[in-house]
């Protein structure tokens, strides 16, 4: 059985385009993740594949079933597609209980799936709840309700909207993980949108990252993260330390070192994207990184501390430099642990070049 397929979708508001021939994949019985800034178009895609939106141009097809077709204006009802759809505020009924929201969209309700409702909710640390009404829940009980009502009638694609925005950053944690185990148990395809690179990493089979109402790059989350399309992929995952240069052999020089511009003729101009955790800092002095550390890594730099700051797991430490011209510039690092040092403590700057990226002025 295929799965959900968006292809050469193109959708605008009062003539302004919030979509640009995206094309989208989402496999059977996988979780892809539609990873994207707020405004980039992702939800309109979300509305579109449920039915939610009438298709302007392009294609929307369910395995060989076509949803939707602009160009022959083919639209099926959002009820007839076999497609569940989880809101970003949940949208449960006030005045239904949990069991009768959980419910509610199975018309004939089947014994079997009347106890699939009370059996998912005891999994789900609820079976106290089932005759509680809405307003008397928590955020995170709340979303596990409206999961489970997503899943009653058995979809064959569920579609999640920010599923987890509303949630504080601990219960968004927890109830990541319960979602991620109760869609695996299920098998359902499921087309997730998120703003937030590092809930896609945790949670998806499959990333498309869109931006400007384009589809950039798509791949499984390791090829995204280790081969970005473009500055915009590689700078999604948080901040990055930028730099501009030109192509001289083959390579580029930045204030912390010399890399390689595969596919770049000499004379072009380039951009260098380091990322934090691609820096690499030992004091002045010290041992630097370990010989046996299986990271590429060249270009020591000299640098003084800044400020560090304590992040938890990680410490996030500003450092200054001396730029091309001899100013001083910024670096940015995230280092593994504890590493406080002083300010204006000098330290040794080395660089893991799995984690540079090289792309085109464009």
């Amino acid at each position: 059985m295929n799965g959900l397929s968006l292809t050469g979708i193109t959708h605008a508001y009062d003539g302004r385009a919030v979509v640009l021939d995206a094309s989208l994949g989402a496999p059977a019985g996988k979780l892809t993740c539609l990873l994207g800034p707020s405004g980039c178009g992702k939800t309109t895609l979300l509305r579109i594949a449920a039915g939610l939106e009438i298709v302007q141009h392009g294609r929307v097809a369910l395995g060989e079933r076509v949803l939707a077709d602009g160009d022959d204006r083919r639209h099926v009802p959002p009820e007839e597609r076999g497609i569940g759809l989880m809101f970003q505020d949940h949208a449960l009924f006030p005045h239904l209980t949990v069991f009768e929201n959980i419910t509610f969209g199975l018309s004939d309700p089947a014994p079997g799936r009347l106890q699939w409702a009370r059996e998912a909710l005891a999994r789900a640390g609820m079976a106290g709840f089932a005759d509680a009404y809405p307003h008397t829940l928590s955020g995170g009980q709340q979303q596990r309700v409206a999961l489970l009502r997503a899943l009653a009638p058995e979809p064959r694609v569920l579609l999640l909207d920010e599923p987890f925005s509303d949630l504080d950053v601990n219960l968004r944690l927890q109830v990541r993980e319960e979602t991620l185990g109760l869609l695996e148990e299920t098998g359902v395809t499921t087309l997730m949108v998120t703003h937030d690179p590092e809930e896609a990493m945790f949670m998806a089979d499959h990333i498309a990252v869109m931006n400007e109402g384009r589809i950039i790059q798509a791949g499984a989350p390791k090829e995204i993260y280790f081969r970005p399309a473009d500055r915009f992929v590689a700078a999604l995952f948080g901040q990055v330390n930028r730099f501009a240069g030109v192509v001289e052999g083959g390579r580029v020089h930045t204030p912390v070192g010399t890399f390689a511009a595969p596919g770049l003729a000499d004379g072009r101009q380039a951009h260098v994207i380091v990322r934090p955790e691609g820096l690499r800092l030992a004091l002045a002095g010290a041992n630097g990184p370990s010989a046996d550390d299986p990271a590429p890594e060249r270009n020591a730099t000299p640098a003084r501390i800044i400020s560090a700051h304590l992040l938890g797991r990680s410490s996030h430490v500003h450092l200054g430099a001396a730029g091309p011209d001899g100013a001083e510039i910024v670096l940015h690092a995230h280092v593994p642990g504890v590493f406080l040092p002083e300010t204006g403590a000098l330290v040794s700057v080395s660089v893991d070049e799995r984690q540079v990226f090289v792309f085109a002025d464009e």
